[in-house]
């Protein structure tokens, strides 16, 4: 665990001196309770993390920008008990763990988009936290869980109710919408902390609202100076964050690679904005310079929490993050998440056609013409009116049956698939999965 970023969080309870025990020998950084006993440990930069004091309350941002340690300790002054902690990061943007301490209680807690993720596991008879997987795997000692290590073979790897499933045998995840609560006692117990707000603003206020979030996201990674790096893919997606990250205080270098496919006009629209952004610099790779999908990977770090998501190009995008570094980039942006965002899947089209079909069908051919489907098998499942958990039920018997049906574009979601060379053990480990979490 050395050599790397990461804390350990403890709950306040005198049970809690062992685990102090087992974590102290690695700890560069401790941060204390209001009683005095060990709460933060673990190896940070100065700056890292910003900890705000008043009387027995104590709150700790870890990681992006937060509240200064000032204003945090006014905040935490004004806190009223451990549930009102997301007080003393309200109105601030950017991407942070949020760890209270109050009242013999302790909070953690990620971000909801799941960038920064919770973790918990027993140690020395008490529950603790952490924001790495592997780093609570290291200190109790867990071995792998074969069973989710076979799930990751899947085409969908992460698939709901799934996601917080770790590789490590007795760590688990907490869900982004959740948050971590450890007692007097040394018990861990979960609580939700977000939830989707109302869609009560039109399309257009929407639209201004989204924007302004976006630039203090941005800005947020920006306002510290010194440089940064992006991708300007051409979609819509990073070359958005390009354009308003070029507004901000840092210096700015983009880097897009030329597309396999000629046909392709995200390199022509990158191309372009480029040219708007004459404040940036540009990189852009050749498609024969860039690593082919699935080039051997010797020489490059492998994952150490779990298994790498984007396995086939992971040569190019770490090769890409090192020549960015050597530039002098202290932070890379990227576009991931924004199809999430604002193209998701259209399964609302089943309810859609019993109330406006007229509506539905308008709908369904303008995605089926960008998406080029063919238009007849989706029209024949827009009656499909399966249950979550009976699809879940059923994908466990189709993991070797090929190509997944119904078409994604207006399924639960995609059909998970084993590939063709996953062992029986395998398809059988995670077809057992599914089938459980279907129960």
């Amino acid at each position: 665990m050395l050599g790397r970023i990461w804390f350990v969080v403890l709950p306040d309870c005198g049970t809690a001196v062992a685990a102090a025990g087992v974590v102290r020998p690695f700890a560069r950084n401790v941060v204390e309770h209001a009683s005095g006993r060990p709460w933060l440990m673990g190896v940070w930069p100065g700056g890292h993390v910003t900890l705000g004091r008043a009387g027995a309350a104590r709150v700790a941002v870890s990681g992006g920008r937060g509240p200064g340690p000032g204003e945090l300790a006014r905040r935490a002054g004004r806190l009223g008990g451990i549930g009102e902690a997301d007080r003393a990061e309200a109105g601030w943007a950017g991407d942070f763990h949020l760890l209270a301490s109050l009242g013999c209680q302790v909070r953690v807690r990620g971000t909801a988009a799941g960038a920064r993720r919770v973790f918990h596991a027993e140690l020395e008879g008490v529950a603790v936290a952490s924001g790495r997987a592997d780093t609570l795997a290291a200190l109790t000692g867990a071995g792998m869980d074969p069973d989710v290590l076979a799930l990751r073979l899947a085409s969908v790897p992460v698939v709901y109710p799934l996601e917080e499933q770790c590789v490590w045998r007795g760590v688990k995840g907490v869900r982004p919408d959740h948050y971590l609560l450890l007692d007097a006692a040394g018990r861990s117990s979960i609580r939700r902390w977000w939830s989707p707000p109302e869609g009560a603003l039109s399309f257009d206020r929407g639209a201004v609202a989204v924007r302004d979030v976006l630039e203090s996201a941005v800005s947020a990674r920006t306002d510290a100076g010194g440089a940064i790096s992006a991708d300007l893919s051409g979609g819509m997606d990073s070359t958005s964050l390009c354009f308003l990250a070029a507004a901000g205080g840092s210096r700015l270098f983009t880097t897009a690679w030329q597309a396999q496919d000629s046909a392709n006009e995200d390199s022509r629209w990158a191309q372009r904005s480029a040219l708007a952004l004459p404040v940036a610099e540009h990189e852009f790779v050749a498609r024969d310079e860039a690593p082919a999908w699935y080039t051997d990977p010797a020489g490059v770090m492998a994952a150490a929490e779990e298994p790498f998501g984007w396995v086939h190009d992971r040569v190019k995008l770490l090769g890409m993050l090192e020549r960015m570094a050597a530039r002098g980039s202290r932070l890379h942006l990227c576009g991931g998440g924004g199809d999430q965002l604002f193209s998701p899947s259209p399964a609302h089209a089943h309810d859609l056609f019993r109330i406006h079909p007229v509506s539905a069908l308008r709908d369904l051919r303008r995605r089926q013409l960008f998406q080029r489907q063919a238009l007849l098998p989706l029209l024949g499942v827009l009656g499909d009116r399966t249950a979550f958990a009976d699809d879940l039920a059923r994908s466990a018997d189709r993991l070797t049956t090929g190509t997944a049906t119904p078409p994604p574009l207006l399924g639960w979601g995609p059909g998970v698939r084993m590939p063709p060379w996953a062992t029986a053990d395998a398809t059988r480990a995670v077809a057992g999965t599914l089938r459980a979490a279907a129960a």
